[in-house]
């Protein structure tokens, strides 16, 4: 089986992708008597822009001791609030950058990108995660190779678009994309402990949560 090195995977893995704007928030602070300061004018809520929520602040405790070793060891941490996008970039959004700013994507600059498939078994495959497997014109628009195309898909997620890809969208939108530590506090949706998102069994009734 050929192999690819793990900075490729970092690379070319093929992901949908939301962006995050950063959150204000006020607080108030005790005087120097240590009595409680004057009651501040009352403040309207934060109306988060079109398209995206606001996930309020807090702490949780990130990471997994089930996982891949990078997971461990789970930690505290603590973020202020933030904006996250309520829906993954589509085709149409993300074509609608292409088009203005004249991008080529790296799938794109490099012909192959890879593809989730487990046959045929001969493939170039990442040895850590064999399941992907490298396909010559593999690219957002053709999310399988050359024969595929996101023709009736416009309002499908994005996909074979690579960190620097999903970086200079963002910045083209006038967003960043979210922190690792972010995206796992907002996907956890406030359930604290679970394994997965949607509690702890892998597929519940027997019913696939993910790919």
């Amino acid at each position: 089986m050929k192999t690819l090195t793990i900075q490729n995977i970092l690379l070319c893995l093929a992901i949908a992708f939301a962006v995050a704007a950063c959150g204000s928030k006020t607080a108030s602070t005790p005087n120097a008597a240590g009595a409680s300061p004057e009651a501040a004018p009352p403040q309207k809520p934060l109306m988060a822009p079109d398209g995206m929520v606001l996930i309020p602040g807090g702490e949780f405790r990130m990471g997994s001791d089930k996982g891949m070793p990078h997971e461990a060891p789970i930690h505290a941490v603590r973020l202020g609030s933030f904006y996250l996008d309520a829906r993954e970039v589509t085709n149409t959004e993300f074509a609608r950058f292409v088009d203005a700013a004249g991008y080529v994507t790296e799938a794109e600059k490099w012909g192959w990108s890879l593809v989730y498939d487990l046959e045929p078994e001969d493939a170039v495959r990442v040895p850590e995660a064999p399941w992907w497997r490298k396909e010559d014109s593999a690219d957002w628009r053709h999310p399988d190779g050359t024969s595929t195309s996101i023709e009736g898909m416009e309002n499908y997620p994005v996909v074979q678009v690579s960190w620097n890809d999903a970086t200079a969208y963002a910045a083209w939108a006038g967003k960043r994309l979210p922190t690792e530590a972010e995206w796992e506090y907002a996907a956890r949706g406030g359930l604290a402990g679970s394994e997965f998102p949607w509690g702890n069994d892998f597929e519940p009734g027997g019913h696939a949560m993910m790919n």
